[in-house]
């Protein structure tokens, strides 16, 4: 559950780097 919740966090960090640029 640990891995999942980290693979939804990096995905959310990416999408508001990539709504940044």
């Amino acid at each position: 559950m640990a891995k999942l919740t980290t693979q939804i966090n990096t995905s959310s960090q990416e999408f508001k780097n990539n709504q940044a640029n």
